[in-house]
């Protein structure tokens, strides 16, 4: 993952380093009508630091940082414009107007239908050399085991929708172990690990932390109905979230940590 790859966020934060070790993509060419699109990732590791902005950085950079933002701008305009000029010049060809109806109906039973899988997540930000947070250093962190999300019927039981058009959309999301840290004591800084050391230490769901969110299930539920489905209906968008267990705990020192979060970033 580049250092940059956050910068179109505009999070204070620099990344160290970011990396995925498997992302496969499997699309069933000859069954796209009758079988999920499926999107697999396998470990995805996030470590990233405080945005310190200086006086050197400013006079040295900033003028840099701002013609990135323009020639982003200008891509993503391009972009658009190339494609709404494509759109144009594909609609006035009469044998693909016609046809339109049949692709429009393929592309959105291939987009309801998509499965996505995600193992082992683990994201972390590391405050440790802002002055305002010395001298008592923090690690705010997420570690997920996996997620996962499908499309079901409305029993919620996994299915293949072929129906195009459909008022409600029924899915599933799964969440494994998901937890949320601040480390203030003992804490690990991972910028002086070579990478090896880094994707191994990132990789162990077993350490210790000082958990805010205890490891726990969670199971959502969700129903998505389309734009044109009358109001009567009800709602758009309804979720029913069924969690194993919920323990919070946050101590003196981890309060301290979250306040000063602001200042450090």
């Amino acid at each position: 993952l580049k250092k940059e790859a956050l910068d179109e966020l505009g999070l204070p934060l620099n990344v160290q380093r970011g990396m995925v070790d498997r992302l496969v993509v499997d699309i069933p060419w000859m069954h796209l009508s009758s079988r999920p699109l499926i999107i697999s990732i396998d470990s995805m590791y996030l470590s990233a630091t405080e945005n310190t902005f200086t006086a050197a950085f400013d006079r040295q950079d900033f003028a840099h940082l701002q013609q990135q933002q323009k020639d982003r701008a200008l891509h993503t305009f391009e972009i658009e414009r190339q494609a709404q000029e494509a759109a144009r010049k594909a609609m006035e060809d009469t044998e693909l107007a016609q046809k339109s109806g049949w692709f429009s109906g393929l592309i959105e039973s291939i987009i309801n239908n998509i499965k996505v899988s995600i193992k082992q997540v683990h994201v972390r930000m590391e405050i440790m050399d802002t002055e305002e947070c010395v001298p008592k250093p923090f690690v705010l962190g997420l570690q997920m085991r996996s997620l996962s999300l499908q499309t079901c019927d409305e029993h919620y039981q996994p299915l293949f929708v072929k129906a195009v058009g459909s008022d409600v959309t029924h899915k599933t999301l799964m969440l494994q172990d998901l937890a949320a840290f601040v480390d203030h004591t003992g804490m690990v800084q991972t910028e002086g690990l070579t990478d090896q050391e880094w994707w191994e230490y990132m990789g162990k769901m077993d350490v210790r932390h000082d958990y805010i969110v205890q490891p726990m299930d969670v199971k959502v539920r969700l129903s998505l109905r389309s734009a044109s489905a009358p109001a009567k209906l009800g709602p758009r968008i309804k979720l029913n979230v069924i969690l194993s267990s919920l323990n919070l705990t946050l101590s003196h020192e981890q309060l301290g940590a979250l306040v000063r979060l602001p200042t450090c970033v």
